[in-house]
């Protein structure tokens, strides 16, 4: 008899969708929005999808490690090149945005 092969195939969301419905999960994410409607946060928007941004980079909630994963994506990435010490992070910086509380710097 021929071999058999056993897969298991498990479909997980891209990061930017993970992104989306991780804001959707953070309770400051509500009041952000209720702000932005109000016109009362000039720097953040809320695009087409429901997707928060600050000054024109992706809101990351604390949820769920989600910025740990952005990093750790960020260092898995065939388009990551390490030129410098801080060129990843620079570029990172430049399209992601979240708070860092007192007990994360």
């Amino acid at each position: 008899m021929g071999k058999m092969i056993l897969a298991t195939l498990s479909a997980q969301p891209c990061l930017r969708e993970s992104i989306k419905l991780s804001q959707d999960q953070d309770p400051s994410f509500v009041k952000l929005k209720a702000q932005v409607a109000e016109g009362k946060t000039p720097d953040l928007q809320e695009d087409q999808e429901g997707i928060l941004w600050m000054k024109g980079r992706l809101w990351v909630p604390d949820i769920n490690n989600l910025r740990q994963e952005v990093m750790s994506e960020a260092h898995r990435s065939k388009f990551s090149i390490h030129p410098g010490s801080t060129k990843m992070y620079r570029d990172l910086k430049s399209m992601y945005w979240w708070n860092m509380s007192a007990g994360q710097r």
